[in-house]
């Protein structure tokens, strides 16, 4: 027998049941998918409803402490406001009660001691009056002292001066004449006393007179002076110390020299000094007198003061002697001679070269040290040195020695 061939619709009814029941399966699936998404989802939801029931509640729980924490700050900053405001008040009602307790104190003494503060009172203006009374009778007394030693002092310089002018020493007489002048002068300003002020002035007067015409007649000599030698230097020369430069023109008949010198404001200045003073000593036998004519040093003022102090030791001790005085107004250097030389250098003393080196020729002898560029001029006038005849020493002594 022929086989049977399935048809198409017994191959679909074949196959039919078993696609039924994947579909079965799938919509199974699906639904338990969904079911399980849905519980998730609610379970999520859950969980979040919670964990934000749990934050609103911690948020909720923070948010109350921070404010209970702000409503405590504020109470406690109130009540410590209120107990500083109160401590406050009550400071100014005790120092209120003690001022009120110390005025009427005050004012309760005050009316019980009236006659004693009346009285001390007194007594303090009368202390203060005397007090002030005994400070003017001891400023008349320093005055009277410093005046007592002012006309001391200006006795032995006009002695001084006067045996000066006896002995022809006629620059030496000037400058002493001008400087108890001067200290005259100060006496008379600060005398109380209007007798001895007005014999002051009588003084002054006399004095004045005698000293200008001393003056005109140095001014006389100095202006009759003609020039009798010009020395030229030339730059960096040698063999030009003081005793070769003028050292024939200091001899026996020397015995007053002074010095214009206005620049003695470094060391090196006060050697040159120096070295020129040994030079006169050691060239002028008959020497008396020695005085320096300078400006006060800025910078070494106490230097200066202190080498010319040592200076008029040391002459002192050889019976010269030797003085300086500070003029600030000196601009040129001069040096004048007893004998009516004068010796004038742009330069003054300061012709040399300064050292390289300390030790090194011309340390003692200048003849070895370079010189600056310099001209020396030597004048010739009439003698300072004069002695004063008989007639006029005895007319001289009686116009200056009545005081």
């Amino acid at each position: 027998m022929d086989k049977i061939k399935p048809t198409n619709s017994t191959r679909v009814s074949k196959y039919t049941g078993t696609r039924g029941k994947h579909a079965f399966d799938s919509e199974k699936k699906q639904k338990t998918y969904e079911t399980e998404t849905q519980q998730r989802r609610e379970r999520e939801f859950r969980d979040d409803h919670r964990s934000g029931r749990t934050d609103h509640h911690h948020k909720t729980e923070r948010v109350s402490r921070r404010d209970r924490e702000e409503n405590s700050h504020h109470e406690c900053k109130c009540e410590r406001y209120s107990r500083s405001d109160v401590e406050y008040r009550e400071g100014l009602d005790t120092n209120s009660a003690c001022e009120l307790r110390n005025e009427c104190l005050v004012c309760s003494k005050g009316l019980r001691n009236e006659k004693e503060v009346k009285s001390e009172r007194l007594s303090n203006d009368m202390k203060r009056a005397k007090d002030m009374k005994e400070s003017k009778q001891n400023n008349n007394e320093k005055a009277n002292t410093d005046n007592k030693i002012l006309l001391k002092e200006i006795k032995e310089l006009i002695m001084r001066a006067l045996e000066c002018e006896l002995d022809g020493h006629l620059l030496e007489a000037r400058m002493l004449y001008e400087e108890s002048l001067t200290k005259l002068h100060i006496c008379t300003a600060t005398e109380k006393n209007e007798e001895f002020s007005e014999s002051y002035r009588k003084y002054l007067g006399s004095y004045e007179k005698h000293v200008q015409r001393l003056r005109d007649q140095i001014e006389q000599n100095m202006f009759g002076c003609k020039i009798i030698e010009h020395i030229a230097i030339p730059e960096g020369t040698r063999g030009r110390s003081y005793e070769k430069l003028i050292g024939r023109y200091l001899n026996d008949k020397v015995t007053l020299v002074h010095i214009y010198e206005p620049y003695l404001t470094q060391s090196t200045h006060l050697e040159h000094l120096i070295n020129f003073i040994e030079v006169l000593v050691k060239n002028c036998s008959n020497l008396m007198f020695v005085r320096i004519i300078t400006r006060a040093s800025p910078k070494l003022s106490k230097l200066q003061s202190e080498v010319l102090r040592d200076v008029r030791e040391e002459l002192q001790s050889g019976n010269i002697s030797f003085n300086f005085q500070f003029d600030e107004e000196l601009k040129k250097s001069r040096i004048v001679l007893s004998t009516g030389v004068v010796i004038r250098c742009r330069r003054g003393l300061h012709i040399y070269k300064p050292m390289s080196k300390y030790y090194k020729l011309g340390l003692y002898d200048y003849d070895f040290r370079r010189c600056e560029s310099a001209e020396v001029d030597v004048y010739q006038g009439k003698p300072f040195s004069e002695a004063i005849s008989k007639a006029d020493r005895t007319e001289l002594m009686e116009s200056l020695l009545h005081t």
